[in-house]
């Protein structure tokens, strides 16, 4: 049997080195850009975009409708990464809060 890795007084169960907090961060403002843009660049946000253009949009009403979509998934984004942001605690273990193990 192997030997734990948990720290003293953590479940085995509820433990393991991608859960524990970060040691060291490294991301900058390059990296936050890097996944929102992968984040509002998918086949979803271009159906999305077809969609508007084919119920009768103009293109500058798509490009200010997308803008303000992309500017609300940055928000959300950067306000849910906040927690673990400040605390190096990743969003998995905060989801236990809601949704339990």
């Amino acid at each position: 049997m192997e030997a734990s890795n948990a720290p003293t007084g953590y479940s085995e169960r509820l433990y393991n080195e991608d859960l524990a907090p970060a040691e060291e961060r490294k991301w900058g403002s390059y990296s936050l850009f890097a996944l929102w843009m992968s984040d509002v660049h998918n086949l979803g946000n271009y159906t999305f975009a077809a969609g508007l253009f084919v119920i009768g949009l103009s293109a500058w009403q798509v490009l200010v409708s997308l803008l303000v979509g992309f500017t609300i998934i940055f928000i959300g984004m950067n306000w849910m990464g906040y927690a673990g942001q400040r605390t190096g605690v990743p969003f998995p273990v905060f989801s236990r809060f809601s949704f339990g193990v």
